[in-house]
């Protein structure tokens, strides 16, 4: 199973391109090509016809990380040989070609590295010792002398478990002082980076972070903590508290609070959902209303789309339900089961309710929520059947099914994803449909009959990192008028325009990522 590093979530979409002249781009995409395809000749044909070995992408990735991450160690031995930098970092997650071989078990290359000057020696050896792989912690003992606080730490384990010929190697080891640190120094601009609320929900702990004089201000239960910097991420308050955050690309993505022996992890709270909060906070009992449906708010009619009309979440004058368990059936007017898996959302209109979905005909069902960092995508290229189905709103009888495809999907899904992503949108007239790793994007009456069809060509979504890894396209339709409008990030190249006269397509780039598009055409037609 291939992982992120470490300390890092993969959760980005955009794909890259490197950041070199046009000619030395596409020369170093046929290594990065190469070395993707585990193709050894390819690589050697590559590096032969003078493509620089340490050739990076937009993220400072080099062909060494890729091939570390697939365990090609016949290439990786290939790029040392010809002078790789075994000891490059990316500007993203700030790792090494070695975290991507420990993180993914190449125990062999990482072993390699470290034979040609990998730093990484401490990350092997204790990794090695925490898995109980002693054969390989003796083997990274002996590619060079230990940092002394590094070698105590191991000893330390070794001797705990039982280790004792690992123990001995580790007596034996030749050591160094590593030198002084430099005095850390702060730079107080920093200090909006780690600006917000923050929470852990199972715990029901909230926390503001504010930036004071020169410090971190942060706020529980009425109570604010002064924290001063430690380093670039760590603080600590007055009576020994810790804060500590971490993130990739500049990005604060979670934090921990150290009180005691407490440790409790915390998440970033989106801006617009802090505000509501605090709504919610400084709120009679009596304003809960407007989440349980205002009386005096104008109706709305259906929910045509993901998330409601004009994407607002709002359901303003439609009462919601408060308590109901979709186990005991308390509160549930009718069930209705549905085949495959999907992520979309139902839409509704009048007495239709729409929903979509995708079959393997592999019965391949993987979902993996949760926060575990793999970036493999689920490996089911069977056929499916992607369909749409319209249910009566208040029988729950199916009114009608249509499959839009069925076929092998072109795109792979993520663990967390379905060939099933985005959500249909109606405008009471028409019901559209849109499955990206078919491309088809299919629009019925409320009769269940095809009124058009539009191939836009599969939308291939994955990991910026590397664009083998497909994770599924999820961007939901939206009508605006008579015109239906699809957002299609994609991993390489422009969306095809679509083949009807009644289409129009356009197109949109961000300058230094992939192409982001949009394709519209009428809604009716």
């Amino acid at each position: 199973m291939r992982n992120r590093p470490v300390a890092v979530l993969a959760i980005a979409l955009v794909a890259t391109l490197a950041v070199l002249p046009a000619g030395a781009a596409q020369e170093a995409d046929a290594l990065f090509a190469a070395v993707q395809e585990s193709d050894l000749e390819a690589v050697r044909v590559a590096l032969d016809s003078g493509v620089a070995v340490d050739s990076k992408n937009r993220y400072g990735s080099t062909a060494l990380f890729f091939a570390a991450d697939r365990g090609s160690a016949e290439i990786v031995a290939l790029l040392l040989e010809r002078g790789a930098d075994a000891n490059v970092s990316d500007t993203f997650y700030q790792a090494t070609p070695l975290v991507w071989a420990m993180d993914n078990g190449h125990t062999e290359i990482a072993l390699l590295l470290l034979q040609h000057g990998s730093e990484g020696v401490g990350q092997v050896l204790m990794q090695s010792l925490q898995s109980g792989d002693t054969a390989t912690a003796r083997a990274a003992i002996a590619t060079g002398p230990l940092p002394r606080p590094l070698r105590d730490q191991a000893l330390q384990i070794a001797e705990d478990n039982g280790h004792d010929a690992l123990a001995t190697d580790l007596r034996d080891a030749a050591v160094v002082d590593a030198p002084a640190p430099a005095p850390f120094v702060f730079d107080p601009a920093q200090l909006p980076r780690f600006e917000g609320m923050y929470r852990n929900e199972d715990a029901g702990v909230v926390v503001e972070i504010a930036a004071g004089d020169g410090h971190l201000l942060s706020t529980s239960d009425d109570v604010t903590v002064a924290y001063a910097a430690t380093g670039p991420n760590a603080f600590a308050g007055p009576q020994g508290e810790r804060l500590f955050f971490g993130g990739r690309g500049g990005v604060i993505e979670w934090a921990q609070l150290n009180v005691g022996d407490s440790n409790t992890g915390l998440s970033p709270v989106d801006p617009d959902e802090a505000d509501l909060i605090r709504l919610g906070d400084a709120a009679d009992e009596s304003d809960d209303a407007r989440y349980a449906g205002d009386p005096n708010s104008e109706a709305v009619d259906g929910w045509p789309s993901f998330r409601g009309h004009d994407g607002s979440g709002s359901g303003d004058g439609k009462d919601a339900p408060i308590n109901w368990d979709a186990d005991s059936t308390a509160g549930v007017i009718w069930k209705t089961p549905m085949p495959g898996i999907a992520n979309s959302s139902p839409i509704a209109w009048g007495d239709h309710v729409f929903v979509t979905s995708a079959v393997s005909s592999a019965g391949d069902n993987t979902i993996k929520t949760g926060l575990y960092g793999d970036v493999a995508p689920v490996d089911d290229l069977s056929e499916h059947r992607f369909f749409v189905t319209a249910i009566h709103r208040t029988s729950g009888a199916v009114l009608w099914e249509r499959d839009v495809y069925v076929g092998v999907p072109m795109v792979k899904r993520h663990t967390k994803s379905s060939q099933a992503n985005s959500s249909p949108v109606t405008d009471g007239n028409v019901v559209v449909t849109l499955f990206g790793s078919v491309g088809m994007l299919v629009a019925f009456d409320f009769d269940g009959t095809e009124v058009w069809r539009t191939d836009l060509g599969p939308l291939d979504s994955g990991w910026f990192y590397d664009p083998d890894y497909q994770w599924g396209h999820s961007a939901s339709p939206v009508i605006y008028d008579d015109t239906v409008i699809v957002q299609a990030d994609v991993q390489k190249g422009s969306l095809p325009t679509a083949p009807n006269a009644g289409a129009r397509t356009a197109t949109r780039s961000r300058p230094g990522a992939h192409r982001w598009s949009t394709v519209a055409r009428r809604a009716t037609n």
